[in-house]
C-alpha cells in the first residue's frame, strides 16, 4: 500500500485538491483544510452514520450539516479526517472493504470486547486500531 493511499478513500486527488507525494505536502493540505466533499466520500466508502463520522472529526452533526460540499473543514477536523481515512485505507487494503467494515462493527478481544468503531473519535483510538491492523498484517496476534 502506498503511504498516501487514504487520498483514494477521500475521493482522489481531484477532491483532495492535489496528489500527495510527501508529508510536507500533506501538512499544507491539512492546514488549508479539505472540502466537506472529502468527508462525504469517506462516509460513502465507510458506511459510517453521520453522527459517528461527525464525532470522529470532532464536529457536531449540526455544524457538519451546515458545510457545503465545497466548503473547507478547519485544520483540526481535516487532520482527524486524514487519520480516519488512513485507518480505512489500511483496513480496506488488508481485509477488503466489506470485511473491514464488518471488523469495525465486531467485538475485538484485543480491545476488551469493544468494537473498533467505538474508538475512532480519538486520535489514540485510531492509533490503537492502526497498530492492531499492523499486527494482523504481520501475523502477530498477541
Amino acid at each position: 500500500m502506498t503511504p498516501y493511499a487514504f487520498v483514494d478513500v477521500l475521493g482522489g486527488p481531484s477532491v483532495v485538491g492535489e496528489p500527495i507525494a510527501s508529508d510536507l505536502q500533506l501538512v499544507d493540505v491539512i492546514q488549508r483544510g479539505l472540502r466537506r466533499q472529502a468527508l462525504d466520500h469517506l462516509a460513502r466508502r465507510s458506511h459510517l452514520p453521520l453522527p459517528v463520522l461527525a464525532a470522529a472529526v470532532d464536529l457536531s452533526v449540526r455544524t457538519l450539516q451546515r458545510y457545503t460540499p465545497a466548503q473547507r473543514l478547519k485544520a483540526d477536523a481535516t487532520d482527524r479526517l486524514v487519520q480516519l481515512a488512513t485507518l480505512y485505507a489500511e483496513g480496506f487494503d488488508l481485509f477488503g472493504e466489506d470485511k473491514f467494515r464488518h471488523w469495525m462493527e465486531s467485538s475485538i478481544p484485543a480491545l476488551g470486547g469493544r468494537k473498533p468503531v467505538e474508538l475512532i473519535n480519538t486520535t489514540v483510538g485510531i492509533r490503537m486500531l492502526r497498530d492492531i491492523l499492523g499486527r494482523i498484517e504481520h501475523g502477530v496476534f498477541g
